[in-house]
């Protein structure tokens, strides 16, 4: 079951409360027009801790993150990340200083996904599960999500031409608020990214790919402003020709 996000330019009040209760997990992805989509993705809250951990769904096996309750977040490589690269570190982009964007308000995470970036006829692997489509609005260049963190006094915020894909409790009697708005880019992704596409391709191949099928990679890291960033980029056959 797919339930489309819908698009306001109303200001967006994220305030605590009110939000999926704690353990839960919200699965979404980017869509645009003609039937193109994006990868999917989950968010899930711990039962009773104020951890969040957010997952894309073909890499998962691999890798996730996970914004822990005592301010550490980081991309952390599971077990079987670190058998398939032995020398990789257990975590990623750690990150663990974070100015409030409001009083009790805390970016945690992006994920930007292009309208370049989106592909039709192609599946994930694994049974379909319900989520959430984001849509692209008419003439924007991008969608951003961001993950907020909203401790249990942080006071209701509004977030400007941004739509709420939901809010979720957390164990520790906080939020976290995961919102959608357009975005503008720095410049094409594949031009912006291009050394670490070009090192992830030579990755995929170490590890298998046969160069001759579409797929879809994440190029992540600690973002400047201190939230940690992740772009989606498709990568086509003919890319690698």
């Amino acid at each position: 079951m797919t339930a489309r996000l819908r698009q306001t330019d109303a200001m967006v009040d994220v305030g605590a409360g009110g939000g999926l209760p704690p353990g839960s997990k919200v699965r979404f992805r980017v869509a645009g027009r003609g039937g193109q989509f994006g990868s999917s993705w989950s968010v899930k809250t711990a039962k009773v801790m104020g951890d969040v951990y957010v997952t894309h769904r073909e890499g998962g096996r691999w890798i996730h993150t996970s914004l822990h309750r005592d301010g550490r977040w980081h991309f952390a490589v599971t077990d079987a990340g670190q058998e398939l690269v032995p020398a990789v570190p257990r975590y990623l982009a750690v990150s663990s200083d974070h100015d409030e964007i409001a009083p009790g308000w805390l970016h945690a995470m992006r994920i930007t996904v292009a309208a370049t970036e989106l592909r039709s006829g192609w599946g994930e692997a694994g049974r379909q599960r319900a989520l959430v489509e984001i849509p692209i609005p008419p003439g924007a260049e991008a969608v951003a999500i961001d993950v907020l963190l909203g401790s249990s006094a942080a006071a209701p915020v509004p977030l400007s031409d941004a739509s709420i894909v939901t809010k979720m409790e957390r164990g520790d009697g906080g939020i976290a608020a995961i919102a959608a708005r357009p975005v503008v880019l720095d410049g094409p992704v594949h031009k912006m990214l291009a050394p670490q596409i070009t090192k992830a391709l030579a990755d995929l191949h170490t590890y298998g790919w046969d160069g001759r099928s579409s797929t879809r990679i994440v190029i992540f890291g600690a973002h400047a402003e201190g939230f940690l960033h992740q772009v989606e980029v498709a990568v086509d056959a003919e890319m690698d020709k």
